[in-house]
């Protein structure tokens, strides 16, 4: 977990009821930004930082020995003709993952499992994040609601700029929700505004709660103290609900419950899906070839031979063509926008259910795949040649391992 947090506990009585409940908000790499842009940055000094690692470069290091120490292994037994079990072939391929998950991630700290706590009156700036984020919304019910995302409570409100009141906008809302003006404006529910000659009113957004116009409230405190944040907003236009000049806002990820391991919009530079893709089947693809190299090993049988042989060479074929697929995309956008329709369910239903049908049952053949080269790896051990319990002469100068 680890990152940067606000402790709620400590910061208001109130905290409790405005933050549903939470004792603790983990900032995200962009609400640190937000915080250093306000004037606050954490002073955390490097010490600080090196102290929550749980392992030293020594430690590291080690790791790395031993896990090269097994691919220096399979490498000269077969430099010296001696074989080479298929379990060693698969501890391999996961080893040579671990070694460059090692490498890219020397300098991180490891095992880090409690957040550095801020601390600092910034109740008003809190409550400007808590709405901009996802946390502070309510996830959709009804069928597939766990795949639905909670809309942050932001974005249904828009930044009011003072402005004179037209008598002949007055008559079509039924109510506006304005809190009261402190010179530079306001948020409110965004309204609605129907065809007049249908309806004869306006729909707003949900009623707000006691605790949301309190971190309206707050949010509108911040705005007037941190004016930054009103570059968070969308340039001013004209509506037609009582002449007011409002503004929407830039919502981002800046508060979270916890912090996260995976990519997501609260990084300070949001990694694309594609990049991301790209890196994941650029990986099972080795992951698939160094399989692939035990293409003349033995085996206990000839079908286990082939339906090894098949499964490694779709497990890299698949992981290259999305590799090359991710690519294009990145090149032509234009490829990419056709995934994006897929998703958003505005293709074709021809071209949906071709793709659906590629996706289901590559999908499955991909996982049944990965699933016999796990389990033959190890059943393949009840069955092997003498030679693999010799090991080179060399080798035994070198302790174990």
């Amino acid at each position: 977990m680890g990152g940067f947090a606000l402790d709620i506990d400590n910061t208001d009585s109130r905290s409790a009821v405005l933050f549903n409940g939470a004792k603790r908000l983990t900032l995200t790499a962009k609400g640190v930004a937000l915080l250093a842009q306000c004037g606050h940055i954490p002073d955390i000094s490097i010490d600080e930082i090196k102290d929550k690692n749980k392992a030293d470069g020594l430690a590291k290091l080690l790791v790395c020995i031993q896990a090269g120490w097994m691919i220096i292994q399979v490498i000269s037994r077969t430099a010296a003709g001696l074989p080479t079990t298929l379990l060693e072939v698969h501890v391999v391929a996961h080893v040579v993952c671990a070694l460059i998950m090692y490498m890219l991630w020397w300098h991180k700290p490891r095992q880090v499992t409690s957040p550095t706590i801020l601390k600092g009156d910034w109740l008003p700036l809190t409550a400007y994040m808590y709405l901009a984020s996802q946390m502070s919304g309510k996830v959709p019910q009804g069928k597939f609601a766990m795949f639905r995302f909670a809309t942050p409570e932001l974005e249904k409100l828009a930044y009011f700029e003072a402005k004179t009141t037209r008598p002949e906008d007055i008559d079509q809302v039924n109510h506006c929700d304005r809190a009261q003006s402190r010179g530079a404006g306001h948020l409110s529910l965004r309204p609605t505004i129907q065809n007049s000659e249908q309806e004869g009113e306006a729909t707003l957004q949900d009623p707000e709660t006691e605790a949301s116009s309190e971190l309206k409230r707050l949010a509108e405190e911040a705005l007037l103290l941190y004016p930054i944040l009103q570059t968070r907003f969308a340039p001013a236009r004209e509506g037609n609900i009582s002449g007011a000049t409002y503004r929407m806002p830039y919502v981002t990820e800046l508060l979270q419950t916890h912090a996260l391991d995976w990519p997501n919009d609260g990084l300070l530079r949001r990694t694309q899906s594609l990049i991301m893709g790209m890196v994941l089947w650029g990986a099972s693809t080795v992951y698939g070839a160094i399989h692939v190299a035990a293409w003349d090993y033995f085996f206990p049988s000839q079908l286990e031979q082939l339906f090894w042989r098949l499964s490694s060479i779709w497990v890299t074929f698949c992981a290259a063509f999305w590799l090359i697929t991710n690519l294009l995309a990145h090149v032509f956008p234009f490829i990419d926008k056709i995934w994006v329709a897929y998703n958003k369910r505005t293709l074709g239903w021809f071209s949906t259910v071709v793709i659906s049908l590629l996706c289901i049952l590559c999908g499955i053949s991909y996982i049944v795949s990965r699933a016999y080269i796990v389990v033959e790896a190890f059943v393949s051990i009840r069955n092997v040649p003498k030679g693999v319990y010799d090991t080179p002469a060399w080798s035994q100068v070198f302790p174990h391992l």
